[in-house]
């Protein structure tokens, strides 16, 4: 395992500055600011891609408290609170405490914030598909398949640190 570690470690090393290296900070920059870019749904639905699957997470787990939100997303308390309170406002999520514990507050979507889920959901297939039409100009699918397996690597090690 050592062994494996200083290999790396002289792999890493001995890469160019850029674009080697830098490519993982600058894909992580373009995705941060697609992330909190404000996108337009159809019907002039407007929302972040992080209002959005913060809204989805819910749809899908009912019931969440801000911690069960922090604890999926890696976000601090302050920025998830942040976001619930935006989505409470657009009329999308409600809260309501614990019956056995009050200072437990639960999230739930209401009947609009399903919608603007369901909404969502269908405007990430069309985007879905359109990069794939214009990855698939330049590359194979199975580049593709290679790419999914790259970037789940990613989210594992980046993330999870395992």
């Amino acid at each position: 395992m050592h062994s494996k570690n200083n290999e790396a470690n002289n792999v890493v090393n001995s890469m160019p500055t850029y674009p080697a290296k830098d490519i993982m900070y600058d894909f992580n920059q373009a995705y941060h600011r697609n992330s909190n870019t404000v996108h337009i749904f159809d019907n002039g639905i407007k929302m972040t891609t992080v209002e959005a699957h913060t809204l989805k997470h819910i749809c899908q787990n009912p019931g969440l408290t801000i911690t069960d939100i922090v604890n999926y997303w890696g976000r601090t308390k302050g920025t998830v609170s942040s976001q619930i309170t935006n989505l409470e406002e657009k009329g999308y999520v409600f809260r309501k405490k614990c019956k056995l514990n009050n200072k437990k507050v639960h999230i739930y979507p209401t009947d609009s914030g399903l919608e603007v889920n369901l909404r969502h959901a269908r405007y990430d297939v069309k985007e879905a598909g359109e990069f794939m039409k214009k990855w698939l100009e330049k590359y194979t699918l199975e580049d593709l398949y290679k790419m999914n397996e790259y970037m789940e690597f990613y989210i594992k090690t980046a993330f999870n640190n395992k």
